[in-house]
């Protein structure tokens, strides 16, 4: 009898042991999880809002419209805090009346405008290449009152790699004013 009661507690030992490993590997590894959004209420904005809030080295903004005032704090705070935010918005928003293009100048944070009309579809938030979140309507109040979707993923470093490929993509074909962009045998020419 003493036999087994032995082996039951080593069993529940070692199941213990697999517990406090599933522990530590949550608090110091970022999982791979996708949780979806429903912009029932402003749980979109609420996430939006959320989640860029401890970034520590970069937010990028990928949207179609962007009209949401809690966002746009959100990524001034994370800019104040030294993280490099970089926006860019679907041409078609700049004129928008309802936009934070406005608010985001005034604090040095301009959003860059898209090389063409349309673009850009939704939106998407890039937190430290960790964390990537989206919306199928963009970031507006407005959209909070129509019923949209996004998603909230972590932990997919390919689906983040290619998000951030994409960004960079879409920023080199962006032309700012004053900014000459020539390649070094055009400027050796």
């Amino acid at each position: 009898m003493l036999f087994w009661l032995e082996i039951a507690t080593g069993f529940t030992g070692a199941l213990t042991l697999v517990w406090l490993a599933r522990v530590a590997a949550r608090r110091f590894f970022d999982l791979p999880s996708v949780e979806p959004l429903t912009t029932a209420g402003t749980g979109l904005t609420e996430a939006s809002v959320r989640y860029p809030k401890p970034a520590r080295l970069e937010v990028l903004v990928l949207a179609a419209k962007l009209a949401s005032k809690p966002l746009a704090d959100a990524l001034l705070e994370a800019k104040n805090r030294g993280a490099r935010v970089e926006i860019i918005v679907d041409r078609t928003a700049v004129n928008d009346p309802d936009s934070v293009h406005s608010h985001l100048a005034e604090q040095n944070l301009t959003p860059m405008q898209s090389p063409t009309q349309r673009a850009v579809r939704g939106g998407m938030v890039l937190i430290d290449r960790r964390l990537l979140l989206t919306s199928d309507l963009g970031f507006t109040q407005k959209d909070e009152a129509e019923i949209g979707a996004g998603l909230v993923v972590t932990g997919y470093s390919q689906v983040m790699q290619a998000f951030h490929k994409h960004f960079e993509a879409v920023k080199a074909q962006i032309k700012i004013p004053g900014e000459n962009k020539s390649t070094p045998q055009e400027k050796a020419a």
